[in-house]
C-alpha cells in the first residue's frame, strides 16, 4: 500500500455488505485485499500481475483465516 495505512482486525469485523462485492487493501503485504460479499462473507485474497495477465489468488475466510495468517 502507498500509504503504509495497515487495517486492524477490528476494521476487518466492521466492514458491512453492500449491495455489490467490494474489495479494500489490507496493507502490510503489496497486493493482500479483503473482499465483502452481498452476504456479509469476507475472504482474503492476493491481487497482481504476472506475465502481463492479471491475478486473484484466495487465501481463505474470515475469521477462519486470521488477519496475522493472512499477511
Amino acid at each position: 500500500m502507498a500509504n503504509g495505512v495497515k487495517m486492524t482486525e477490528k476494521e476487518i469485523q466492521g466492514l458491512k455488505p453492500q449491495p455489490k462485492q467490494y474489495s479494500r487493501p489490507v496493507g502490510g503485504v503489496d497486493g493482500l485485499m479483503i473482499r465483502v460479499s452481498p452476504g456479509g462473507t469476507k475472504t482474503f485474497s492476493l491481487v497482481g500481475r504476472a506475465r502481463g495477465r492479471s491475478y486473484r489468488k484466495s487465501l481463505g475466510r474470515y475469521p477462519d483465516l486470521r488477519l496475522k495468517e493472512a499477511r
